[in-house]
């Protein structure tokens, strides 16, 4: 009886072992991200860390396709950059589909928002990456296979209007004139900007940017009107309807077509799902105008 006993228990122990999160990992064909992982020894994803159980978000190796060699490289180069890219994808503890519920918001293990969107269509989205398998059980980790590596926010709206990268020094100085620099920068918010390019601040009329710079009012409704007070990424913008602003009674209108996403029918996104430490950013091409400064300027 003994004998058997043990031959059971045994039995029930193997049938009960979870794979390794590596193991795991490798089965989603996400060997880029376990070998940068594993060049800075990242026991949050290898496995092995005292502080699990965590969740993780792999991104699969076509995520990292999407990459420009240059990005890839300034990631991979900077060891704390590495860190902090895949500290991104890392939330503690151990959550199922059923807890990515539209709307919610998460925080990875570093300190960064991860928020949820769920489309018309059922797909879901953390931030910008599109979830392609849920619920795969490792030990000490739970793993969700993503199609697009998570951004590791520059800081702030604020200070992120302010680096060159974006080209967007116009609209971070309209901000200072109006007092906006303080909430953009300090408050969590979260808050989603519509950021005109340079060039489309070049568009707008002489007559329309006279009136902006005589009416300080004017302007300040009318860079308040690029905030939302909420984050929406490009993923939930996915259907017809309007955008609330701080400037409050206008609303920005949406309207989605084959071909692209227009707001107030006139302006559409140069660049989506910059992200921020309270919120995120989209770069636009035409400056939205709010009905108390008359008719939309295109």
């Amino acid at each position: 009886m003994l004998s058997i006993s043990l031959v059971f228990a045994g039995f029930v122990s193997c049938a009960f072992s979870m794979p390794s999160t590596v193991d795991v990992i490798k089965g989603l064909n996400a060997f880029t991200f376990l070998t940068v992982a594993q060049s800075i020894n990242d026991k949050k994803i290898l496995g092995g860390d005292p502080d699990g159980p965590y969740t993780i978000l792999a991104p699969v190796d076509s995520a990292f396709n999407k990459l420009s060699s240059s990005e890839l490289n300034a990631i991979t180069s900077d060891t704390s950059l590495l860190a902090e890219v895949l500290g991104v994808h890392v939330i503690r503890g151990e959550l199922f589909s059923w807890d990515f519920r539209n709307g919610r918001v998460l925080v990875s293990s570093n300190g960064h928002y991860i928020r949820i969107y769920q489309t018309q269509t059922g797909s879901v989205y953390l931030n910008d990456a599109k979830v392609l398998k849920w619920d795969l059980e490792a030990d000490g980790a739970v793993i969700i296979a993503i199609d697009t590596v998570l951004d590791a926010p520059e800081g702030t709206i604020y200070e992120i209007l302010r680096k060159p990268d974006h080209g967007l020094s116009m609209l971070a100085d309209l901000v200072d004139k109006v007092n906006l620099n303080n909430t953009l920068y300090r408050d969590p918010g979260p808050f989603t900007v519509f950021a005109p390019s340079q060039g489309a601040f070049d568009r707008l009329s002489p007559v329309i940017l006279k009136e902006l710079e005589n009416n300080p009012t004017l302007l300040r409704h009318t860079i308040e009107y690029h905030v939302h007070p909420g984050t929406l990424h490009f993923k939930s913008l996915d259907r017809n309807g309007t955008i609330s602003t701080i400037y409050r009674g206008h609303s920005i209108g949406v309207k989605v077509t084959q071909a692209d996403v227009f707001l107030n029918n006139v302006a559409t996104l140069e660049e989506v799902d910059i992200d921020a430490d309270n919120g995120v950013i989209h770069i636009i091409d035409h400056v939205l105008i709010p009905s108390t400064l008359g008719a939309i300027v295109g």
